[in-house]
């Protein structure tokens, strides 16, 4: 609980509109579920412990790295590798896990899994995921908690914890390019090394545990203060997230509402956002740091020409709504594709949209300068006006 209310990373989760505060509690759920029902195998906790674990997939798919890996470490723990492989539960533990997840994924296509072939021996992958790490939890907790799974873990607790942190590193080596490049890929590490550190603050004497709470306590206070002082994102509260929610809405007014938008979004969480306090429905815009992925397969990269005309083709959009200015600026290929063929028709605090269903000058002679007061990229508009759309 300490550390869902104090780690700075965790604030900034489960104020986000994305779904990885819900995939994470609906793991715990499961977890639990799945622990109780290795203690008393009824039908009544398998039933449980399998709805808990297909509810905690379907929130999001990589969820089935670490529910399944722990039910069959507790299964191999409890009955041998023998004995769960003649476990008719445990095959179907597996089909009613996966199974509503993977229908929907058919239903709702994934744009893609960001494997990529040849990264694992990258030093730019092994330091980008270390370097995730240490934004999410930080690198001495992580090993702490490690090496507290190997010292400390007991009964049931122990195949529980090993079965996390295989499954996380399963995760790690299958989405390979986002555990290196995306903070909240590595969001799981929280409960699992938050349970590593309980079980060294329980495997302590009272004195060095009274030691070690303070220690903690301080840590946590720290943590806050610093983040609180230097701007990390959970503690941008008042005027500023009231700003946010008022830009919101103006763009979502701007549109008219509507289901048919393209979004260059302003961080972690921020498209759904746009589209919850907008009232409209968008697809988002890659940004710069996903369009490096090419590079990484080894594979062409596309023209914002050519992208814009695959996600036309699929769906004609009518707006293009660039809600991060410095983010435009850095991407001049969409830039210039923008000011060159499309009208602007609104321009606000900090956004300007494009309509994509007609073509005129006004996209060619608007400014970024004219957009209002943009106040997180001024300095960056005002060095770079003459690349405006």
């Amino acid at each position: 609980m300490a550390a869902f209310l104090l780690l700075p990373f965790a604030l900034t989760i489960s104020r986000s509109l994305q779904p990885e505060a819900l995939m994470v509690t609906a793991e715990l759920a499961a977890f639990l579920a799945i622990y109780r029902y290795n203690e008393a195998p009824t039908r009544a906790r398998f039933a449980a412990a399998a709805l808990a674990s297909a509810a905690a997939v379907f929130v999001k798919i990589p969820a089935a790295f670490f529910v399944l890996p722990v039910f069959v470490g507790l299964e191999i723990a409890t009955h041998g590798i023998r004995g769960a492989a003649r476990d008719r539960r445990m095959y179907l533990f597996l089909l009613v896990t996966v199974l509503p997840g993977a229908l929907w994924t058919a239903i709702v296509p994934n744009p893609g899994t960001d494997f990529l072939d040849r990264t694992w021996l990258s030093t730019r992958y092994v330091v980008g995921w270390l370097t995730q790490i240490n934004v999410v939890v930080g690198l001495g907790a992580a090993g702490a908690g490690a090496v507290a799974t190997a010292l400390y873990a007991r009964g049931l607790g122990r195949p529980l914890l090993f079965s996390l942190w295989v499954g996380y590193g399963l995760y790690g080596l299958f989405f390979d390019y986002a555990i290196a490049t995306h903070s909240y890929y590595s969001v799981n590490l929280i409960p699992i090394v938050a349970i590593g550190l309980s079980l060294i603050v329980e495997g302590a004497s009272a004195r060095v545990r009274r030691f070690l709470v303070a220690a903690v306590f301080a840590n946590a206070v720290g943590l806050l203060l610093v983040a609180a002082l230097f701007g990390h994102e959970p503690f941008q509260t008042g005027p500023g997230d009231t700003r946010s929610v008022s830009r919101y809405q103006a763009i979502g007014k701007a549109v008219g509402h509507s289901t048919s938008a393209i979004v260059l979004a302003d961080g972690y969480g921020s498209g759904r956002a746009i589209e919850y306090f907008g009232l409209i429905a968008a697809q988002d815009w890659p940004a710069r740091v996903d369009l490096v992925t090419p590079a990484l397969q080894h594979t062409a990269a596309l023209s914002a020409e050519t992208r814009l005309s695959r996600m036309q083709a699929g769906h004609s959009y009518h707006w293009f709504i660039a809600a991060n200015l410095e983010e435009l600026v850095s991407q001049p290929d969409l830039l210039g594709l923008l000011r060159s063929r499309y009208p602007v028709v609104a321009r606000g605090d900090g956004f300007v949209i494009y309509d994509l269903h007609r073509r005129g000058e006004e996209g060619a002679t608007a400014r970024l300068s004219d957009l209002g007061q943009a106040r997180c990229v001024g300095q960056v508009l005002g060095r770079r006006e003459s690349e405006a759309p």
